[in-house]
């Protein structure tokens, strides 16, 4: 999407929105939340409070292309993942986590979250994950 002529626009909702929320969830001590709504977060400081910038783009999967995406940390402090497709009519395409890049259980899996139509998935760059193979429907997020 940068490359389209989005970058503009998504630098705006970098700034108003993507910058304050990577700071309460992921940032230092300062601007962290310790819970939400009673629950604790249990983050630590993935470098949310001094983010400067973004890499968007949209990511599709489906049987009869892309099926998946194998095991990867990303480049970056923070990965903001939104779901855009109606994830009811995909069967796979989940994403699948895995412990911190650097860990001693840093390649057992810990988590599978099965995405939804407008949530965001917020988690640190270093942090192993990937998408399970799409065998019927297509699987969008950007």
């Amino acid at each position: 999407l940068n490359q389209i002529g989005m970058r503009p626009a998504f630098s705006i909702f970098f700034r108003r929105y993507i910058m304050g929320v990577g700071a309460r969830l992921f940032g230092n001590a300062s601007n962290r939340a310790e819970s939400v709504d009673g629950v604790a977060l249990g983050t630590d400081d993935w470098g949310g409070s001094s983010l400067t910038d973004h890499h968007t783009f949209v990511v599709r999967y489906a049987a009869d292309r892309d099926r998946g995406l194998d095991m990867h940390v990303d480049e970056c402090d923070l990965t903001f993942n939104f779901g855009l497709t109606d994830f009811d009519e995909c069967l796979g395409g989940d994403l699948a986590f895995c412990g911190m890049f650097g860990e001693t259980l840093y390649r057992k899996r810990h988590h599978t979250y099965k995405h939804e139509v407008g949530r965001c998935v917020v988690h640190a760059g270093k942090r192993r994950h990937s998408v399970t193979e799409v065998e019927a429907g297509e699987r969008a997020s950007l």
